[in-house]
This record gives structure tokens, sequence and C-alpha cells, in this order.
């Protein structure tokens, strides 16, 4: 009996029908029927309790995270209507107790595909540091020898007959450009005048290896049968014969017009002879040649000009042969020579004065000039004055910085020397080959490039850094290899 009163019955437990819309329902009771057999009492079944009201759940957002929570909650309201029809407060209050509790579930999702790609960059980012971002860096201070200097250079075209006590003597060039012009003028005065035309021949010996003699005043005929005079005596040289094969030798001789006149200026001609060998063998083995033909065959009336208007044609036809001059040294000087400034001679070395055959006031002025320069190499000048700077020093040493300035240079056209004063000062330390150095350095230890480093002839204070922190050797790459020496 104790067992059968503690039993809850279904009724207890399980909520009712809600009857408010039909009374007789809510206040049924059991009912008991007799028959004729032995009674007994049964409990008449009720129907089945309508379904729950579905429970409130609530959820929470999706976390940004690998993992999701679902929380699902069943409660019941404290101010709702009972929901249970003809069962106890006891059962009622079991009920509850027995309410389902709150469930958190927590689920792991598939890691994304982004993710695996960042992971995997930064994995093949880590490889790839590992390789290429180690790297070593040397800083090396070297004790430093401060020196100044003061020496006279002297730069020779010809060193080897230079000898100046107390001098620095470095070799140059003695460097030499010719030009030529003709720059027509004007003239107040006229003259008359009768000129005969004058001209340069090259006469050629291919008669015999002997050399030929020809005294002044010997003629030549030129191809239209005009008479020019040898000016002065010359020898033409001897013909070459080798092998039997004769190479004709030359000379060139000026001549002069055996007549004045303008009928004697000739264009430029070979086959001139010379009319005294006719008849002999030399007659054919001597000839010559008018390269630039004969000019200055005049008679009448020419110009005049005084000595003021020849002076101021001359200077104004030096400028002329000055800037020809000058354009031709910027080709030979090229970026390999240095010319200081009073280190060059312009000299005219022929003038003449001829005549205008159209113009009777009119004068044309010829001049030949030579341009001379001595230059030298600035870094064989450099190089000696640092020789001659080291040695007042305790041992040999190399040049960390140099520096020097030239005085006013002086020229000796007559021996070909360029005197030079020159001063400055220069610091000097343990001469150090770096990219020896980081040769030999690549692939070793730290601990081996350390004891390099600080072996070092000349240093002073020395940093060694390897980098990132993990590097414990010197990279394989000298690229990667950074020394700086102050």
């Amino acid at each position: 009996m104790t067992e059968s009163k503690n039993r809850k019955r279904i009724s207890d437990i399980v909520p009712r029908r809600k009857t408010a819309g039909r009374p007789e329902m809510r206040d049924r009771k059991e009912e008991v029927v007799t028959t004729s057999k032995p009674t007994k009492r049964v409990a008449k079944k009720t129907p089945p309790p309508p379904k729950a009201e579905p429970v409130k759940a609530i959820e929470k957002a999706e976390e940004p995270d690998f993992f999701s929570v679902t929380v699902s909650e069943t409660r019941i309201d404290a101010g709702a209507p009972p929901i249970f029809t003809g069962a106890s407060e006891e059962s009622a209050a079991y009920y509850e107790e027995e309410a389902p509790k709150v469930v958190r579930h927590r689920k792991f999702r598939r890691m994304p595909r982004v993710a695996l790609v960042i992971l995997a960059v930064l994995v093949a980012g880590g490889v790839g540091a590992w390789f290429l971002l180690p790297k070593a860096v040397v800083a090396l201070t070297m004790k430093k020898y401060p020196t100044e200097f003061s020496k006279t250079i002297v730069v020779a075209a010809d060193r080897t007959s230079i000898n100046v006590p107390g001098a620095l003597v470095i070799p140059g060039e003695a460097l030499e450009a010719r030009a030529n012009l003709t720059l027509p003028f004007t003239a107040e005065a006229t003259e008359t005048v009768s000129a005969k035309a004058t001209g340069i021949l090259t006469v050629y010996n291919s008669y015999s290896s002997a050399p030929q003699a020809l005294v002044r005043n010997t003629r030549f005929e030129s191809p239209d049968k005009k008479i020019f005079r040898l000016e002065r005596q010359v020898t033409v040289p001897g013909a070459k014969v080798e092998g039997g094969k004769v190479t004709p030798s030359s000379i060139e001789v000026t001549v002069v017009a055996e007549e004045a006149g303008e009928s004697y200026n000739l264009p430029p001609s070979s086959g001139w002879r010379i009319p005294g060998f006719a008849g002999g063998p030399r007659y054919e083995g001597f000839y010559a040649e008018a390269k630039q033909g004969m000019k200055g065959g005049f008679t009448g009336e020419r110009a005049k000009p005084s000595v003021a208007e020849l002076a101021n044609a001359r200077a104004e036809l030096i400028d002329a042969l000055t800037d020809a001059l000058e354009s031709q040294f910027l080709i030979i000087l090229s970026d390999r020579f240095t010319a200081l400034p009073g280190s060059r001679r312009i000299t005219l070395v022929a003038e003449k004065v001829e005549a205008d055959a159209e113009n009777t006031h009119t004068f044309h002025l010829f001049g030949e000039a030579v341009m001379k320069q001595i230059v030298f190499e600035e870094p064989t000048l450099k190089d000696a004055l640092i020789n001659e700077a080291s040695r007042a020093l305790p041992k040999e040493l190399a040049a960390k910085e140099f520096s020097y300035a030239l005085g006013t240079s002086t020229v000796d056209f007559a021996k070909n020397t360029l005197t030079i004063p020159a001063q400055g000062k220069g610091v000097f330390t343990e001469p150090f080959d770096v990219d020896a150095f980081r040769a030999a350095m690549a692939g070793k230890e730290e601990a081996e490039l350390k004891a390099a480093v600080f072996a070092i002839p000349g240093v002073e204070v020395a940093t060694v850094s390897l980098s990132p922190f993990f590097v414990r050797s010197v990279p394989e790459n000298i690229e990667k290899i950074e020394v700086t020496v102050e």
C-alpha cells in the first residue's frame, strides 16, 4: 500500500487539455461501472493530453569563429496561466522541477579555404625568410693617419731628359695641330703690279735608286706647255728597288712662272716634265704633279694694304685660325688628357698677301698657324701626389681621403715641359680589400666572422651583426654580406 500511495498517476504528471470552454469536462470524475460480475473498480482512461504549446527557443547568433554554439532553452513564464487540468499541486511542482534545462552544443566547423591559404602562405614565407632574409653587416672604423703636402710638379713630354731637383716629374705629351686659312680684306690704296704665278710641285724619281740633284731655275713644263722654274736647288732622293720592283721616291719643291700674268694661274694637274732631260731615259723617269695648282699670276692694278690694314687683317686671321685649331684640339684631347690654362701657344708660321683679280681694292691674306700644348693624364698626377705624400708616414698605407689644388702653371716649349705648384692633404689607413673579405667570409660561422674581423690590421672599432635573430652563420651569397669602412 505504501508503494501504491507513492506511485504517481499519469494524470498527475501529464497535463490535460484545457477545458475552459467545456465546464462539464473540468469537473468530471471517474465513473464506476457495476456489473453482475464481481465488482471491480476500473479507472476510465482519459483522452491523451494535447501536445504542449511549442516552447520558446532562444538561439544565439553564430560567433565569427571556427566553433558555433546553439543554445536551446525552454522555460515557463511565471505570469502565464497554468496549463494543468485535473492535476494536483504536487504533480504540478514535479512537472516544474523536471522542466527541460538549457542545453549548449559546441560544434566544430571545417576550416575555411581562405584560412588554409593564409596558413600555407605563412609557412612558405617562413621557409623563404630562412633562405632569403639572412644578412651579415660588418662596420669597421680604421685608425687614421692625416698628412699635408706641398710639391712642385713638372710635366715632361720627354721625361728621360728632365731632372729637376726637389720636383716631382710625371710624363706628359706635347700635342700639336696645324691649320691654314685665306680671308678677304679691303684696302684703300692700289698699285700697278706685274706678278708671276707660283706653286708647289711634287717631283718623282722612278729612274734609279741614285739621288738626282736639280739646280736652281731648273725648268718644269706643264701639260699645256707653260714653263715654271725651280726656286732653289734640291736633291730628289733615289727610288727604292726591292726584288726587281722599283718604288718611286718624291720631294716637294716650289716653282715660279717664267712670265707674269694670269695665264699662268693653272688648276691642279699631273704629267709635268723636265725639258732638260728630253731625248734621254731620264725624261720619262722624272716627272712632277701640281696637286694644288699655280696661283698669283697678275698684271695691272691691285689693292695695296697699309701697315694698319695689314695688322688688323692679320689679327682677324689669327682669331679665325685659333677657332679652327681649338676645334681640332677638342677631338685630340677627348677625355683622356687634362689641359691647364697657359699651357698652350699659337704661332703664325706662314703669311702671304694675294691680289684679287676681280676687285682692285680687295686683297686676300693667307695664313698658316700651329697650336702646341703640354697635357697630362689626371690619374697619373693624382697617383704621383699620393705616393709622394705617403712617404712621410710610418708605413705603407692606403689613401682614404685625398684632395689637392694646382697653382698657376708655366710652360717651356723649348723643353716641352709644364711646371705646376701643388698642395693638398690626405687621410691614410691600413689597406683593406672589402670584396676579398666578403668572399672569404661567405658561409662562415658567427665565431669565425668575429675572429676574422678583429684580426684585421688597423681596426679601432668593429661591429658585427647577423639577422634575423635566429641566424648563426654568414650567408653564402656575398650580396647579403655588407661591409662598411670608415
